[in-house]
């Protein structure tokens, strides 16, 4: 792995809050939370890599949008964790087994006014076997955690629903990301 890039990531995980062990009863925000899995892949051999992922066209809400596997809270979820790592197994195959979760960055709030809980885990590249459920995600993608750098990060302005809104909008070559996702990817201090 190249020294810089372990360096970052080790700076990034080293400023992470303790995970939380459930769901926060003083939310004001009445909504059903969300998590979401922000996942690094370690290899002895490349540098550490972040996996994103596209929605399927067939998802209910974020329709061929760029982030992080997550969904919202199901009843025998017990924590945000359980959360991430269910949906990152439903979502693109891996065993929650082989993802260590390591940290939690702070929550987020949604364009509809829902909790995210960004966590944030590790797995080794040879426990990285992904399998995607085409009706949810329709490709992964595993971005050199240098391409991040180097994407330096964009302030730009979108309309949705009417509104106008401002975003950070990261350029990682191969894909862009943007709004919620590069709000979480922003707290990482990848820089």
């Amino acid at each position: 792995m190249s020294e810089l890039n372990t360096e970052k990531l080790d700076i990034c995980l080293s400023n992470l809050e303790l995970l939380p062990s459930a769901w926060s009863p003083r939310s004001p925000i009445s909504k059903r939370p969300s998590a979401v899995l922000i996942l690094f892949i370690l290899s002895k051999n490349k540098e550490p890599e972040l996996l994103l992922l596209r929605r399927s066209a067939n998802v209910g809400t974020h329709k061929g949008q760029v982030g992080f596997p997550g969904g919202k809270v199901e009843p025998q979820d017990v924590s945000p964790v359980e959360t991430a790592l269910r949906e990152a197994e439903e979502e693109i195959g891996l065993s929650q087994k082989n993802i260590k979760a390591v940290g939690s960055l702070s929550v987020a709030v949604a364009i509809d006014g829902s909790a995210v809980y960004p966590i944030v885990g590790i797995i080794a590249e040879e426990h990285c076997n992904i399998t995607l459920d085409r009706s949810e995600v329709d490709d992964v993608y595993r971005v050199p955690i240098v391409k991040i750098l180097e994407s330096n990060q964009k302030n730009f302005r979108f309309n949705m629903f009417g509104y106008w809104r401002k975003s950070f909008l990261y350029d990682c070559g191969t894909v862009s990301v943007w709004g919620l996702s590069a709000e979480i990817l922003s707290r990482l201090n990848l820089k």
